[in-house]
């Protein structure tokens, strides 16, 4: 079993490194265009009291997980959370939390998350829907 933390996509503007790019405006055009592409239109963001999520066997999972809208910690069966962790888009939202607390923050992004993020997005249309 694995806990599992719905905590909503990244926010470009909360990693430090790109928010200091964007300020000193060295952040190239296109790339700026697809960050705020991301925030406006794809990203989803996880409210308290106000958002909520339910995955289940609709969803290819073994039983149904129930994320919001005030707890967002799920224990889930190994094989879902690996099955959660290799979607290409919504394994974004979500960290495992087993080892940790449930008041665990999602670590800083790599360069190298930020391309496979934006790359996996730029697949989708302009808006998203969650896969």
């Amino acid at each position: 079993m694995r806990r599992v933390k719905w905590v909503g996509d990244p926010s470009p503007w909360s990693d430090p490194v790109l928010l200091e790019g964007l300020v000193r405006e060295t952040i190239p055009p296109p790339l700026l265009e697809r960050l705020r592409r991301f925030e406006n239109y794809q990203r989803v963001c996880v409210i308290p009291g106000k958002t909520e999520l339910i995955l289940g066997p609709a969803h290819g999972f073994t039983t149904t997980y129930h994320f919001g809208p005030y707890f967002f910690v799920q224990m889930m069966e190994d094989g879902d959370a690996e099955r959660l962790f290799a979607n290409e888009w919504d394994r974004w939202q979500f960290i495992d939390v087993t080892e940790v607390s449930d008041e665990a923050h999602r670590p800083p992004m790599t360069k190298r998350q930020w391309q496979a993020l934006l790359a996996s997005f730029e697949k989708l249309t302009l808006s998203r829907k969650l896969a």
